[in-house]
């Protein structure tokens, strides 16, 4: 938009054009971004054809101070006065003589009040331009922001920018990269002839217009005024379709790749001003961020889409949880919802203990799972299962699992899954009563046999047996109480996976636990001529937790020391108290709250390897050691006390043996508040 001059420039260079011996005087207007003059008044109708190069050539000498130059012809005498607008020189003031000499620096001195009354014409018109400009390009962008559409921001330029002499626009986005098929699509255009949507669709190849784009990709800008050049619009014709008089191709370009172009024409002898050229750079700048931000918009939409379909693909509900103070939900798939029977909501700004309360959850094991995310720690990985009734009145059992979310080493989340263990629940409660039935019929006879076995070696406890007899007789009581173990393990152990096991909280003396424990073992220890070294600080609190289960646990891994262990050697056990996180060990795989139990048992024998450690508490799992060595076990002894301390909501994990760290190592941690 431009702001036509009043007659009171024209008057001032009538008013020098009198008063100095000059033949013409000029006032251009100068823009250094696109490096342009534009003629504002002049006294003589007809200027000589290569003035304006001529001033080019004298612009870089002229910098703030008035230069005096001598040529020939028209010029051979000038004065150029720059003319500053905020410490810019954004206009020029020219006087010509073809007289040599003619102009001096008196003339200087004598141009001073004509020079201050153009400053101030010229600096009126300068803000004016630039307040109209400004409130224009802010009315665009607020137009454009609302529906950036490529239609829409043509008919937007068309309504809040462009002056009558435009007839056309158009804007165009390259396509993909390709170096056989480059081509620019025409996205929108409007035209004052044809209306809005001509030739929209239309492909142009690049290669086919190869100097034309090569010169747009060197210069980001070409404008076009005499009929000469005008034939570079022919690649836009189709959308253009009216006699073009001259044109502007702006390139919308990020520092990555070319994005697109944008196109203004007129049907009038008209020269794009440096304010006109300007203002549409500013334009074009702005739809190159808005068509990043389109695109980046798209890709952020096509991103979040997958995800979604993605997390609905999944069979498993899943949660995910930002890690700000309210506790804000990212996303839920749909398979959450079904799972516990809640209808979608709309999750912007709900919390996680919001959505929870939402679900037949139990309030305290909403309370377990906020505690979790609660515990922002580098391992506060944890399980664990729920238990609910669901609207249809049905029992269903859920495993929950949690971990946090990392990018760069930074917690960005938390994410929870849960997956439906009814149909698994079932079945191993169904296995767990045929295991118990087929036990019981078993252990029937072999009550009988143990009795009997038990019988005679009283009855005999002397030489009356003969020395085989007895042996096989031994051989039958040791496999009856072996036999009776092994179907004893394998009931707890359907029981508890079953969930039918129960815990006995009370308030417990550890101290004693451990001690009585160990002292069980004493036959076996003295068998193997072994000794348990152990650690424990004094004067322990007391603990809630299940000493009976506490001490199965811990028998079965203070057995199997013991039997993985070389003759005459060492088995320690540690014991500590952790009131705070520092004191919990650092390769504890889940996150647990203090305060804490924390039990080690470390022996002396030839310790797991990685993959062991992975499957040694899976039931009936032996390693390759102990098949080798033949050691007495069924593979059950591990797999109950995982089970146990699991029914404790605490965590059980062994450590594969190293150089500096040899030998069996497992660790149990139980929480006892």
């Amino acid at each position: 938009m431009r702001v036509s001059l009043d007659n009171r420039l024209q008057f001032i260079l009538r008013v020098i054009l009198q008063q100095a011996p000059v033949d013409f005087v000029c006032v251009y207007g100068y823009s250094h971004d696109v490096d342009q003059l534009d003629l504002y008044a002049t006294t003589q109708p007809e200027l000589p054809v290569e003035l304006s190069n001529w001033l080019h050539d004298h612009l870089d000498a002229l910098e703030q101070f008035p230069l005096i130059l001598s040529g020939n012809g028209w010029c051979s005498s000038a004065l150029l006065y720059p003319v500053g607008v905020f410490d810019r020189t954004v206009c020029l003031l020219a006087l010509f003589s073809e007289q040599p000499g003619a102009l001096t620096s008196q003339h200087i001195d004598m141009l001073q009040d004509p020079v201050e009354l153009i400053h101030a014409i010229l600096e009126n018109r300068y803000l004016a331009e630039r307040l109209i400009t400004t409130e224009a390009i802010a009315n665009t962008a607020q137009a454009i922001a609302s529906n950036p559409s490529p239609q829409n921001i043509v008919n937007v330029l068309r309504d809040y920018l462009f002056d009558t002499h435009i007839a056309s626009c158009l804007i165009g986005f390259f396509g993909p990269v390709d170096q056989e098929h480059e081509y620019l699509e025409i996205a929108a255009s409007w035209s004052r002839y044809q209306g809005s949507g001509l030739g929209v669709g239309q492909r142009i190849s690049l290669a086919d217009y190869p100097m034309l784009f090569n010169e747009l990709n060197e210069t980001h800008m070409l404008v076009r005024y005499d009929s000469q050049h005008l034939t570079a619009i022919e690649p836009f014709r189709l959308a253009v379709n009216h006699d073009v008089q001259a044109f502007a191709v702006l390139l919308l370009r990020s520092e990555a790749r070319n994005l697109g172009v944008i196109v203004i024409t007129t049907d009038q002898h008209h020269e794009f001003s440096a304010h006109e050229i300007r203002t549409y750079q500013i334009v074009s700048e702005f739809l190159t961020i808005s068509t990043l931000a389109a695109a980046l918009k798209q890709q952020a939409d096509f991103v979040q889409q997958g995800r979604a379909a993605l997390l609905d693909a999944v069979t498993d509900g899943v949660v995910m949880v930002l890690p700000d103070p309210t506790c804000s939900v990212l996303t839920v798939n749909s398979r959450f919802f079904d799972l516990f029977d809640v209808e979608p909501r709309a999750l912007h700004g709900i919390s996680f203990w919001e959505l929870l309360t939402y679900t037949r959850i139990p309030p305290s094991q909403q309370r377990d799972l906020i505690e979790i995310w609660q515990a922002v720690q580098p391992n506060s990985i944890a399980s664990g299962e729920i238990r609910l009734t669901n609207t249809a009145g049905q029992s269903v059992e859920i495993q929950w699992y949690t971990a946090p979310v990392y990018k760069d080493g930074v917690i960005i989340g938390r994410i929870y899954t849960f997956h439906n263990i009814t149909p698994e629940r079932t079945a191993e409660r169904l296995r767990s009563e045929l295991l118990s039935r087929i036990s019981h019929e078993l252990r029937t006879p072999l009550t009988s046999i143990r009795g009997f076995a038990e019988f005679i070696l009283e009855a005999h406890d002397g030489d009356e047996l003969p020395p085989l007899a007895r042996e096989y007789t031994e051989i039958i009581h040791k496999s009856a109480l072996h036999l009776n173990k092994v179907f004893t393990d394998i009931i707890d152990l359907s029981r508890a996976n079953v969930g039918e096991v129960s815990l006995y909280i009370t308030p417990t003396d550890v101290t004693r636990l451990i001690k009585d424990t160990i002292s069980r073992l004493n036959p076996q220890l003295k068998e193997k001529q072994q000794q348990i070294k152990l650690t424990m600080p004094e004067n322990l609190p007391l603990m809630m937790l299940d000493a009976d289960r506490i001490g199965q646990a811990l028998s079965n891994l203070l057995t199997n020391a013991i039997k993985y262990s070389p003759p005459q050697k060492h088995i320690f056990v540690d014991v500590t108290y952790a009131q705070n996180t520092t004191q919990l060990p650092a390769s504890m795989p889940l996150a647990l709250r203090p305060p804490c139990l924390v039990v080690r048992v470390v022996d002396q024998g030839e310790g797991l390897t990685p993959d062991d450690v992975e499957k040694i508490f899976l039931p009936f799992y032996r390693t390759n050691a102990a098949r080798r060595d033949q050691v007495e076990g069924a593979g059950l002894g591990l797999a109950i006390a995982h089970t146990l301390i699991q029914l404790h909501q605490g965590c059980i994990w062994a450590e594969p043996a190293t150089k500096h760290t040899p030998g069996g190592r497992f660790f149990f941690v139980v929480p006892v508040n």
